[in-house]
């Protein structure tokens, strides 16, 4: 068995590397124990942060070799970042160094105190068993994963085009709830979500905005059918258009089951820690970060064909001015309000390696983690407040938009052609790219709402908007100053 080599960082976490044939992948960096006795000299009282504050720490004691014994802190909640003097003495009586075994049995936890008004016992979601959250759905008692999903499924028009290739009785639990839609979709009006509680997009946005109700013009019979009209303007998506959108899908990498072979191993670390231990990313994994993402974009960029037809200075160009929006929209859509840790991270990191982390912190008793959404704030530096509360607002307006990779390819292919403010020698050519695309995106919506023509106009129109919105949020942030962690 290759010897394992332990270390602690500055914040007092001991991590082993293992050496492994496969670069890049997250069992390459096992955390361990997290806290030792080694910290028992310094008396500073930690001084919590203001993210995830209600998260505190139980102190358990763990049965070690017969050599040593000592009390170690474990986490059975994510744990906020702690600045480099945070802890008093767990142990005031052993001061020295020790080392850290590489298994070790823990006892039963402390119990933790339940606080007022908190449920006594968790719900679980009665379409996949998944903790439930703390409010019925659409009159459901069901997770935010099932209530964003049963959303989708009637916003889209999509729930009547269901059908189980069984016998219409699947059994739905969190690993296969993505397997059939029509059972996963029985089971949500089973437990009493209703269709008639989910808002229409027009609605959702009179209601956040404060406008009230629509008003419609009953006068006016014709008006009913003009959005109807515009969509059916450019018409449905064919099979040959259907088969190259596609292809842009399987080029952009949307469903590659691993995607960290690229991310430096202190990435990968920087945001276990994040997850785990409710960490901000550091400065250095910010820009790793971003990093990783424009050289992911510049790659697939020079496969298209579109992109290989226009001249060389006008393809530099669009890399060097529109990669960085197109890296800034896809960061916002890891924040998408409807999306739990797992979901957030397998854009970046691929379905297998977040499964692969999830066993892992699971392994190692880090509790919270069903309930876990991170918010861009540990991700990245805020400006102030006044700009934080616009930046927020802009974020979750471009990631909440695209409902699929379709949606989401397309968009980011208007986006990359799109000519404003740069230039360009062949301007008309670019232009007639990015045409293109947003004629592939609007048939693309038209087919996917034929029942509700409306939503494919007003979501259309909301899509093109975006490519303004990412370069709004790109700005601001340029001027964030990258503060040191």
């Amino acid at each position: 068995m290759m010897e394992q080599q332990y270390y602690l960082d500055q914040d007092g976490v001991a991590y082993a590397i293992v050496e492994q044939q496969q670069a890049g992948s997250f069992q390459n960096l096992q955390t361990l124990v997290e806290v030792s006795s080694i910290l028992a000299g310094q008396q500073d009282l930690y001084q919590p942060s203001d993210i995830q504050s209600e998260y505190t720490a139980t102190p358990v004691t763990l049965s070690l070799p017969h050599t040593s014994s000592v009390n170690l802190l474990q986490r059975p909640t994510i744990l906020p970042p702690r600045s480099d003097s945070f802890l008093p003495a767990i142990d005031q009586e052993s001061r020295q160094p020790l080392s850290i075994p590489t298994s070790v049995v823990q006892e039963a936890p402390v119990k933790k105190p339940r606080k007022r008004g908190e449920a006594a016992q968790v719900r679980p979601c009665k379409v996949c068993g998944e903790r439930a959250g703390k409010h019925s759905y659409y009159g459901g008692e069901v997770c935010p994963s099932c209530r964003a999903f049963f959303r989708r499924s009637v916003q889209s028009g999509y729930n009547a085009t269901y059908c189980c290739v069984r016998d219409g009785d699947c059994e739905v639990t969190l690993k296969t709830r993505k397997n059939c839609q029509f059972c996963r979709y029985k089971l949500c009006l089973a437990c009493g979500m209703k269709t008639t509680w989910v808002l229409t997009e027009e609605e959702r946005k009179q209601k956040f905005e404060g406008r009230g109700k629509r008003k419609r013009n009953s006068e006016d019979p014709d008006g009913e059918n003009i959005d109807g009209n515009l969509a059916t303007i450019t018409g449905f998506i064919n099979e040959e258009e259907m088969l190259e959108v596609n292809d842009l899908v399987k080029t952009s990498g949307y469903f590659e089951m691993s995607k960290v072979n690229d991310m430096e191993t202190s990435l990968i670390r920087d945001i276990i820690r994040m997850i785990a231990f409710s960490h901000r990313l550091p400065t250095t994994g910010q820009k790793q970060l971003k990093d990783v993402l424009g050289k992911r974009f510049r790659k697939i960029a020079k496969k298209l064909r579109e992109f290989q037809l226009l001249s060389f200075k006008d393809r530099e160009e669009i890399l060097d001015q529109n990669i960085p929006f197109v890296v800034e929209m896809q960061i916002c859509t890891f924040f998408n309000p409807d999306l739990m840790w797992r979901e957030q991270f397998v854009p970046l990191m691929g379905q297998e390696e977040v499964d692969k982390l999830d066993k892992k912190l699971k392994s190692l008793n880090v509790a919270g983690l069903d309930d876990l959404q991170v918010q861009y704030s540990h991700m990245f530096n805020q400006p102030d407040l006044q700009d934080y509360k616009q930046l927020q607002e802009a974020v979750k307006e471009v990631g909440g938009w695209a409902q699929d990779a379709c949606e989401y390819v397309l968009l980011s292919m208007v986006l990359l052609f799109c000519p404003d403010m740069i230039d360009l020698l062949e301007r008309r050519r670019v232009e007639e790219m990015q045409l293109k695309f947003a004629t592939l995106l609007q048939k693309y919506l038209n087919q996917k709402h034929q029942t509700e023509p409306r939503v494919s106009v007003s979501r259309f129109a909301s899509g093109l908007n975006l490519v303004t919105k990412c370069k709004e949020v790109y700005r601001m942030v340029a001027v964030v100053p990258m503060e040191e962690n």
